[in-house]
């Protein structure tokens, strides 16, 4: 099992696939701040239904929408990701 993932990184780190994963690893990154993003846009809904307890269905509602637009950058990648990974 150790010489396969030996050889991987071997296979891995030739031009074309330092340059695909490199790129993979890249578009990773991207999926961090898509995690950070939804945190602080979750962190500010319930700081501001807290404050504000009389608008918090006001407040949840535009949470859901930036938490969805978030989550689309995620998709995104994930999409860029694997169209990376499967084609030559």
């Amino acid at each position: 099992m150790s010489l396969n993932l030996v050889n991987f990184l071997a296979d891995a780190t030739s031009t074309v696939g330092f340059d695909k994963f490199f790129a993979i690893g890249l578009v990773s990154l991207a999926l961090v701040a898509v995690g950070l993003g939804e945190g602080l846009v979750c962190m500010a809904g319930v700081k501001g239904i807290s404050k504000n307890p009389e608008a918090a269905s006001k407040i949840r509602t535009g949470m859901i929408i930036g938490c969805a637009l978030v989550e689309t950058e995620a998709i995104y990648s994930l999409v860029v990701m694997i169209l990376l990974l499967f084609t030559a």
